[in-house]
């Protein structure tokens, strides 16, 4: 049995969407030929997260993604260290997946610090996955 591909998608809160989107294309367009993707993401409202969430819905109905998947933070429960334990269960989640025989793709896009997508892309590398793929972002500079 093929699995679906699973494409992880972090970023910065402050992200701008066109590169979150075309990268996000690309990634499927590369996938597509063995199954249609499955969108991870960290469910926040803003930047990366949620570029990945309306571009993954809306490609659904098109036959380009099989689901969107929420990994949620739990901040009123966990306090602080609710991103950290998010990433990890996104990363072991990815590695389950990759273990299986599944195709992973992490697509992290940081801006500047960026504290949490730099803890996912360790915590992506720690569980070994294969191929993480990062696009720094830039600050925009007011003249």
């Amino acid at each position: 049995m093929i699995l679906h591909p699973l494409i992880v998608v972090t970023g910065s809160r402050v992200c701008e969407r066109r590169p979150v989107t075309t990268v996000l294309e690309d990634t499927v367009d590369e996938v597509l030929p063995y199954k249609r993707p499955i969108i991870v993401h960290g469910n926040n409202k803003h930047g990366a997260d949620a570029h990945a969430d309306v571009w993954g819905y809306r490609a659904i109905p098109r036959n380009l993604v099989a689901r969107v998947e929420r990994f949620d933070a739990y901040w009123d429960f966990f306090g602080n260290q609710a991103g950290a334990i998010r990433n990890a269960a996104m990363a072991e989640r990815a590695w389950a997946h990759q273990e299986a025989g599944g195709l992973v793709i992490v697509l992290a896009f940081p801006l500047g610090e960026s504290t949490g997508t730099r803890g996912m892309i360790t915590e992506a590398r720690r569980v070994g996955i294969n191929d993480i793929r990062t696009y720094e972002q830039e600050i925009a500079r007011a003249d």
